[in-house]
């Protein structure tokens, strides 16, 4: 089963628990700087020729990498599935870094988002992020939610950044650690409404 049709923000079996005195309703989607990356990216659609950079990227960054039926599986659910991956501009065909998500009525849930180690810290998270949301909110979605890993403060630093607030924690999710997992929400606006990057 693929992770579209497994989508569900607080699935069958998986404990939601709100944060304790934090606020539960989501985020707020928050200006970003303009302010050029020390590495310019190209966002465009996922491609079969892209996988095995994309699975190198995985096995890099997760203890629990998705397969390549994962991915196979998500590039079959067109108009559900979205798989982008961000492009150096002075390197056409490589890939700096990917990111997956399900878009169900309104709600766009990100299912995958990593960058290859030698190119983070480089303004390459936030170009894709900032992709990902326009392309999201152009098909409808009027909201967007995520999991990440407690102890992952990097990533949370950053979709805190795009107005990302942890509303509840999923209890042991992670399966190789029984980590738990923040479970993150921004809400946009009318005036978030953007036409997708080309690509």
């Amino acid at each position: 089963m693929s992770v579209a049709e497994q989508w569900n923000f607080a699935g069958p079996g998986v404990l939601c628990e709100p944060r304790g005195d934090e606020p539960r309703k989501p985020g707020k989607l928050s200006a970003m700087s303009s302010n050029k990356p020390k590495m310019p990216v190209r966002i465009r659609e996922m491609r079969e020729e892209d996988l095995d950079a994309v699975l190198a990227i995985e096995v890099e960054a997760f203890p629990v990498p998705w397969s390549a039926a994962n991915f196979w599986s998500e590039l079959g659910f067109p108009g559900i599935s979205h798989l982008l991956v961000a492009e150096p501009e002075d390197k056409p065909g490589a890939v700096a870094g990917y990111a997956c998500y399900s878009l169900i009525v309104d709600e766009a849930h990100i299912t995958n988002f990593a960058i290859r180690n030698e190119h983070r810290r480089r303004g390459v998270g936030e170009q894709l992020l900032l992709s990902l949301i326009k392309r999201a909110r152009s098909q409808g979605a009027c909201s967007a939610t995520l999991e990440v890993r407690v102890s992952n403060e990097a990533a949370t630093r950053l979709y805190s950044k795009f107005g990302f607030a942890a509303a509840a924690t999923r209890k042991r999710y992670y399966p190789d650690n029984k980590e738990d997992a923040l479970v993150m929400w921004v809400l946009f606006g009318s005036e978030d409404r953007d036409s997708p990057e080309s690509g």
